[in-house]
This record gives C-alpha cells, structure tokens and sequence, in this order.
C-alpha cells in the first residue's frame, strides 16, 4: 500500500471516529455529544431584568459565564479585545448578557438600521441537538439595530425579544430577552432537556488607527472588512453558519443539568435542585411555548 493509501485510510478512519463522536447513537431522544467543543449552562432564576443595556440588576451575579471567546479561524485563546458572556434562564425566556471590552469606543461603528461593517454581536441557538434542523439566528450592533432570523429567513420575526445596548467604562454592553414562546422548538421533552446547540460571534471591524493585522481579515462578499472576529465556538472557516461546530448549551428551565466541570462557568450562588416543570407546547408548525411570556415589546 502506498503512502498516499495509507494516509487517505488514516484520514477516512479519524473523520469515521470524528462522525461517531458527534452523532453516533441516540439517548433520551437527542444525539451523543462531540467532546471537544465549549459547554454552557444557562441556570434558572426567579425573574427577568430589566433590559436597558445596563448589566447592573442581581440576576447577572447568578448567571454563568461562558469560556473565552477565541479567533474565529484558528489563534490563540484571548486575541483581540475581551469579551464576556454571561447567561441565565426564566421559566420563559433566555437571557445574555455582553460585555464586549473595547478602548476606542469612540470609534466605534455601528449603523441605526440594517447591518454592515459594524461593531456588533450574533447569536445562534438550536433548540435540540437533531442534526439537520434549523436554527435562529439573533445580531445586534452597537448602536442598537436588531435583526433575528430562522433558518436563514428574516421573514421569521421573534416578537417578544427584548434587546438593547448601552455604554461603561472600558466597554459596550448588551442585553437580550428570547422568550421561548417565539422560539422553535422540538416537542419532546428529552430533546429539550438534552443539549442545545449554541454559538456567539463578536465582529469587530478595523478603527481608524487600528494596525493591519497580521493574520486574516474577514471579507465578506458585499466587500465589508473585518479587523478580527472571534467566536465561543469557532468554526475554524469564513462561515459562521456551521451548526455542527456550535457549542452545547443546557437549559435548566426545560431540566437540563451541568455538564460535569465543562460548563464554561458557574453561577456565583450555589442553588440546589432542579426544575422540570416547564413542557414545551407544540403548535401546528413546531413552534413551541413556554409557559410563561416575558413580554412583547423590543427595545431597540
């Protein structure tokens, strides 16, 4: 057999065991889990913030707080501003909080309406871990402006998302309300309280003044120019849309429990017990509620 043979047999033979690893199986109506990408819990609290852009209410000192974000396709942990996610759960919504570290927020940018080269967020969830299903898609800048997306479709509309911004010291800040009764979900409660798929990107676009970097910068095809972006999960390629390479994320509010030490961090108190009383609905369509609605209004 020659070289070449037995380097394709070895490649096919680690791809083999990569699948295996990452959808080989099912248990409790969801999919195993791949090892090596980032793990979140989202822990229940009693009530929502108010959602002003301010990270200054009690329930972010109970919520966890994810690991580091690195660079979208390859670098080192730590690269570029810092940026840190906290989230938590209601029994009828998700909650983030994000504080994106920046020196020069004089410069930053960011457009009213619509989306292009600006300082801004993304989210993605999948409710579940099932292969093939689609996923949302929640992007908000600096300034503000706020699209969400389903199975990369804007006609989808998350009504009841409350999202805003705001500034401190050293940093600009968001705040986001997903009310699961606007979310897609699986009908199965063993879904649910499995692993959900989740990844946040942080898009930073070059500031006058910025050195040109040494590694890649992100163009996209309309021609806007990226300094960095860095992601909790990368994805290792120019796409952000690759839901196998997100994240896994359990939530409490439907009995998902932490994964043992690869949570991606704790809540600062300790609460005992878990809470499984929360049944997603199904209307036609898939489109499951939570029992609680957090309300209907966006901040923009």
């Amino acid at each position: 057999m020659g070289r070449a043979s037995v380097m394709l047999g070895y490649c096919a033979a680690a791809c083999a065991a990569a699948s295996c690893l990452a959808w080989g199986g099912e248990k409790a109506g969801h999919l195993k889990m791949y090892p090596l990408l980032p793990q979140a819990f989202a822990p229940l609290v009693d009530s929502a913030p108010t959602v002003d852009g301010k990270l200054d209410d009690d329930v972010w000192h109970k919520a966890a707080a994810l690991s580091p974000f690195r660079p979208s396709i390859g670098g080192p942990n730590g690269a570029g501003p810092r940026t840190d996610v906290l989230i938590a759960c209601t029994r009828g919504a998700l909650l983030f909080g994000i504080r994106c570290h920046e020196k020069d927020l004089a410069n930053l940018q960011g457009r009213k309406s619509g989306f292009g080269d600006d300082d801004a967020v993304e989210i993605f969830i999948r409710a579940g871990n099932l292969p093939h299903e689609p996923y949302h898609q929640f992007s908000i800048n600096c300034a503000g402006a706020y699209e969400d997306e389903y199975n990369r479709s804007s006609l989808w509309d998350a009504k009841g998302v409350k999202a805003a911004v705001g500034r401190e010291d050293g940093a600009w800040t968001v705040e986001l309300l997903i009310p699961f009764r606007d979310m897609v979900l699986p009908g199965d409660r063993d879904v649910l309280a499995g692993p959900w798929r989740l990844n946040i990107i942080r898009m930073r676009p070059m500031h006058p003044g910025d050195r040109k970097p040494g590694g890649m910068v992100k163009e996209t095809a309309s021609g806007e120019r990226y300094n960095e972006e860095t992601a909790w999960s990368p994805t290792e390629t120019d796409s952000s849309h690759l839901p196998h390479m997100f994240g896994y994320l359990f939530v409490e509010a439907f009995g998902g429990e932490p994964p043992d030490g690869r949570q991606g961090g704790k809540p600062s108190d300790e609460r005992g017990g878990k809470t499984t009383d929360v049944e997603a609905g199904k209307s036609p369509g898939g489109v499951g509620s939570g029992p609680a609605d957090e309300g209907r209004k966006r901040t923009p």
